[in-house]
């Protein structure tokens, strides 16, 4: 007969009826909670890339506004050489002076529209017998003959002017002109905000190829003048210059005791124009330049303008002797 199965004897009760708990298996992750920890750690790798390359370009923009100047509180306004002769171009004016059988050409700009004041070089002005003064891109010296010479004028659109008075000593010029129409004051900057390497335009109606600073009515190209710039640095902020010995009946100017030195060209026929800075304001008054050296020109400095050109308005005597 078959044998019958023998139940194992009933685990004993240890004292006090407790029974030892049973170990629990280790739980082993499923494929499913894998790949959620796969698909996790990729989108945490996916943010890191990311910040990280928003880093860099963050990084290389700054570096980039730096070079730029826009966190170095520089003064830049952005202004292209283009911007700032536009700005500068209604406040300078081509000065013709009338010497009878000759003539004086150079640059000046309004001090003060309102009171039709316009500021030149002393030289600029010297032996005249009447002045005027026109605005433009493109003029010209228009030759009137006479029985006892010559009259010229600033044309198209001239203006008459009146000399109110000239410092040879200071080598600055004041004209002054009744019909104001079009006048616009050129603003002013200080010589205490340039600094050495801060850039500058020189504008104004020098000689070139099409044009001369010749007195002689005759010599190609005198009648004509031509609105130009250069533009360059500014070498010292203020400066001394020696006086400038006149030839024939020219007085002498000079010397300049507050001058600009810019490697930026000022030619003949610059005299009296506007030298101005990045914002277009004026700092200077250009001057004179030297010939045995390159890269020396000289601009009367503004802070010097400021100071003579209200004497000159009121009458005051300058220079001694």
């Amino acid at each position: 007969p078959p044998t019958q199965a023998v139940a194992p004897p009933a685990p004993q009760q240890p004292p006090g009826g407790f029974t030892p708990p049973t170990p629990t298996p280790i739980q082993r992750p499923s494929r499913t909670q894998s790949a959620i920890q796969r698909v996790m750690l990729q989108r945490a790798v996916n943010r890191a890339t990311i910040i990280g390359i928003t880093a860099i370009v963050l990084v290389i923009i700054v570096a980039v506004l730096a070079v730029a100047g826009v966190f170095s509180g520089s003064s830049k306004t952005g202004l292209t050489n283009a911007q700032i002769v536009d700005k500068a171009r209604p406040s300078t004016y081509f000065v013709v002076t009338n010497q009878g059988n000759a003539a004086g050409r150079g640059t000046g700009w309004v001090w003060d529209a309102a009171q039709g004041i316009i500021v030149t070089n002393a030289h600029v002005v010297a032996g005249g017998k009447s002045w005027s003064v026109a605005n433009g891109d493109d003029l010209r010296i228009q030759v009137n003959r006479t029985a006892n010479g010559a009259d010229v004028v600033a044309a198209p659109n001239g203006k008459p002017a009146k000399l109110v008075g000239e410092a040879d000593c200071e080598d600055i010029g004041v004209l002054k002109v009744a019909d104001t129409s079009g006048l616009v004051t050129i603003p002013r900057g200080t010589q205490g905000n340039l600094k050495v390497g801060d850039h500058v335009v020189a504008v104004g109606y020098p000689a070139t190829l099409n044009t001369t600073t010749s007195d002689t009515f005759s010599t190609p190209g005198f009648t004509r003048a031509q609105l130009t710039a250069t533009s360059g640095d500014v070498s010292t902020v203020s400066t001394t210059f020696g006086a400038i010995p006149g030839s024939g009946n020219e007085a002498t100017v000079g010397p300049y005791k507050n001058v600009i030195l810019t490697d930026t060209v000022i030619n003949k026929g610059n005299s009296g124009g506007p030298l101005v800075d990045e914002k277009a304001r004026l700092v200077g008054m250009n001057s004179a330049g030297r010939t045995d050296v390159q890269g020396q020109n000289y601009a009367v400095g503004v802070d010097r303008i400021n100071e003579i050109v209200p004497k000159i308005l009121a009458g005051q005597k300058v220079c001694g002797g």
